[in-house]
């Protein structure tokens, strides 16, 4: 009888428990940029993503020297982040980069 109480409970706690849907750590860093839309606008080599209310530096074109400038506003629109990967093309012969004041936030594997 107390065997199937035992099994009864754990049941019990696994059907429970499995009714909750479970949150991973492990994409804590994705901001909410990368979840709406953007349109792209490139200037001087750099193309960037404008999002509702800022603009994010995405990638640097390869045919670009080794200093960079990286734009305080474009199309009005701050521009707050570098994206990932932004300066994989120009990473061998990168030697200077000029950031807005704007910016905020880097992004991992940026270089």
């Amino acid at each position: 009888m107390k065997i199937k109480k035992i099994i009864a409970a754990v049941t019990a706690i696994v059907l429970i428990g499995g009714a909750y849907p479970s949150v991973s750590a492990q994409n804590s860093h994705t901001t909410a940029a990368y979840a709406t839309e953007a349109s792209s606008v490139t200037e001087k080599g750099v193309r960037y993503n404008v999002y509702g209310d800022y603009a994010a530096a995405a990638e640097v074109n390869g045919e670009l020297g080794c200093e960079i400038v990286i734009a305080d506003e474009i199309g009005g629109k701050p521009v707050t982040a570098i994206e990932k990967g932004a300066f994989d093309a120009v990473k061998d012969k990168l030697k200077s980069v000029t950031l807005g004041n704007s910016i905020k936030t880097v992004s991992e594997r940026t270089f």
